[in-house]
């Protein structure tokens, strides 16, 4: 009996050992990649967003609270728009802008992004072509609740239409409502765009 329990923590230890040393390669290779980017001078960052202050879950739950006690018939549309943006950091505004419902996979979570909205023109998305973003399942939970609570959401529906004149919602007034929503939950200001760099996972979530 001994033997066998000595044994089975072994394997264990090796089976620990092997995961623990993969996951040190990939933070290696993924540390030696940005140092070799920074050496080559591709990857300057702005000061605006070197000082993109840290959200915890707490932090991004107060702000959208705050988003739907502001923003009136805009609340539930701003709150379910800024989790996406938040939790979604391959998703840019433009392209939250113009995503249509039947854009989205339910059955695998991911959205397919064909489209972005520039100003009040669609266009092609940024990198020329169609691509997948996995959603979080607290993200696609959100989603599914916020869709419940609309009159309309066809597939060819706008996800996050202006609900008073049914068109695309103005980026402009959206970055407005953030900011007093942002200042009513008690945080710095801080762009839709750098809503990602704010809400971070855990650092060695990219390596599992």
């Amino acid at each position: 009996m001994i033997e066998l329990s000595t044994d089975a923590l072994s394997q264990q230890r090796q089976r620990v050992t092997s995961a623990l040393r993969r996951l040190l390669a990939r933070v290696r290779q993924d540390l030696l990649t940005r140092w070799a980017v920074l050496r080559r001078g591709q990857a300057r960052f702005s000061k605006s967003r070197q000082l993109v202050p840290e959200l915890s879950v707490h932090d991004l739950e107060s702000i959208l609270a705050a988003a739907r006690c502001l923003g009136g018939r805009y609340g539930y549309i701003d709150s379910a728009l800024l989790e996406t943006a938040a939790t979604s950091k391959r998703l840019r505004l433009g392209e939250l802008l113009a995503l249509r419902w039947g854009d989205i996979d339910w059955t695998a979570g991911t959205v397919n992004v064909e489209r972005v909205l520039h100003e009040t023109e669609i266009m092609p998305p940024k990198c020329g072509g169609a691509r997948k973003v996995r959603l979080t399942p607290h993200t696609r939970r959100s989603l599914s609740h916020y869709r419940a609570s609309l009159d309309r959401s066809e597939a060819g529906d706008l996800v996050f239409p202006d609900p008073r004149r049914g068109s695309f919602l103005d980026a402009r007034r959206l970055r407005r409502r953030l900011r007093a929503a942002l200042e009513r939950a008690g945080f710095p200001p801080i762009a839709v765009a750098h809503l990602p760099l704010a809400f971070k996972a855990p650092w060695w979530s990219r390596y599992l």
